[in-house]
């Protein structure tokens, strides 16, 4: 879900702005209870490689007596010349495609540096591999837990299977990798000198997932295999559940409400566990999509109370996907101190209480972004409903189709991609 924000009085910035309802705390815990090992945007496997391979890179130029705070620059050269290889031998990469895209159309040579004329994103670092793949990486066991470099169970991997797979192709490509990221600045000759480099380093990145490779990540990845797994084997029933419903529920679909419930029904002849969570998704998730369209109707219809009241009135149709009961079994989910207002806002929809739903919706907001050192986006003002900032529309909840594809994610899609990958043997 993506804000948009009109323009506003520098003096009165809203610190905060996403997630205005607080709910991104509340699904993330709930995900975490059976997916541990990856995250929203992790859902590449060739992007993992890549990260082990210039962690791996880096860690050998620092060995060899560069200085420790060259690391990242390591690092992010290398993201670089990947994507560049990955884009020439495929047609893909991992992220920055815009930017590679473009800089291959002016010239088959490129820079490679800490620049923006180099950098294949706004800010590489933060929303490149670096940044977004680390932490799963880590809960993955494929990097270190207290410093930037691969485990040994992922140097074994990437010595044993990764680079075998790039030498068959061009021998020289690791020794000449060092030679071309150790420099400050340099150029990618991707049809030059270079050329090896770019076609051997797009073999080792290729969609095609070698049997070795398949098992390695099905182990770290997507079973969870690490003898401290948080979320108690539960992922890797997960993922055998969802291996079993894949002719109904294909891997590049979903995942869909009607599919949680069929994995909660499996689930729940061998983890009783597993299945609450699930169930805890099916009870929760319609109520933080009701409440998160009703918000932005409120945003949308600004104007007397009495007109965002008629507002939420007409979509009453699609309160019936609200289980007050069951949103109370399941408050110690609900985040906190916000668990009361939440099951007092269930009831309240349940029981057409307009007026009620709408103020503890505008309570909702104005205490998440009070705790975060901003103001409410909408209040209350006498007769009228103050909107101090709009988002993008959502769809509105009576138009909204309750078994499409869940509101928030809770990980399960990445598990989806990143497992069907892993099983059909080729990253999409």
């Amino acid at each position: 879900m993506t804000w948009f924000f009109t323009d506003l009085d520098p003096r009165a910035k809203i610190a905060g702005s996403r997630d205005p309802l607080g709910f991104q705390q509340p699904w993330t815990a709930l995900g975490r209870e059976f997916v541990a090992t990856l995250t929203t945007v992790t859902v590449s496997v060739r992007g993992f490689t890549t990260l082990m391979l210039g962690l791996h890179l880096a860690d050998e130029l620092i060995r060899d007596g560069e200085p420790e705070e060259h690391r990242a620059r390591f690092f992010l050269e290398f993201e670089q010349v990947a994507g560049y290889a990955r884009h020439l031998s495929h047609g893909v990469s991992s992220l920055g495609t815009q930017r590679i895209r473009k800089r291959l159309s002016q010239s088959s040579t490129v820079p490679l540096g800490l620049g923006s004329d180099a950098a294949i994103l706004s800010d590489q670092r933060t929303y490149g591999l670096w940044g977004l793949y680390s932490s799963s990486a880590r809960a993955s066991g494929l990097v270190d837990r207290n410093e930037q470099r691969p485990t040994k169970r992922a140097r074994d991997h990437l010595r044993e299977v990764v680079l075998p797979r790039a030498h068959a192709v061009h021998p020289k490509l690791w020794s000449d990798l060092l030679r071309l990221i150790r420099p400050e600045k340099g150029d990618l000759y991707t049809k030059g000198r270079h050329r090896d480099v770019v076609s051997s380093l797009g073999e080792a990145l290729s969609p095609e997932l070698l049997e070795t490779e398949r098992e390695f990540y099905l182990q770290t990845l997507v079973e969870n295999d690490l003898g401290d797994d948080p979320t108690h084997g539960r992922q890797r029933l997960l993922w055998h559940l969802m291996e079993d419903l894949s002719k109904e529920f294909p891997w590049d679909k979903g995942p869909t409400r009607s599919e949680v419930e069929e994995l909660a029904k499996r689930a729940a002849e061998t983890d009783e566990g597993l299945a609450d969570s699930l169930q805890a998704v099916l009870v929760l998730d319609p109520f933080f999509a009701l409440v998160s369209r009703l918000f932005s109707l409120a945003l949308q219809a600004s104007g007397t109370r009495a007109e965002v009241i008629a507002t939420i009135r007409g979509q009453r149709a699609a309160f019936g996907a609200i289980d007050p009961a069951a949103l109370e079994s399941r408050r110690s989910r609900l985040g906190g101190d916000q668990a009361d207002r939440l099951v007092a806002l269930g009831h309240a929809l349940r029981d057409g209480d307009f007026e009620r739903s709408l103020d503890l919706i505008l309570e909702q907001n104005s205490s998440v972004m009070r705790a975060r050192g901003g103001s409410a986006w909408a209040e209350s003002r006498g007769d009228r409903i103050e909107v101090r900032l709009r988002s993008e529309p959502l769809i509105a909840p009576a138009e909204a189709d309750v078994n499409a594809d869940l509101f928030y994610p809770y990980f399960l899609s990445s598990l989806k991609t990143v497992g069907g990958a892993v099983r059909t043997g080729k990253e999409t």
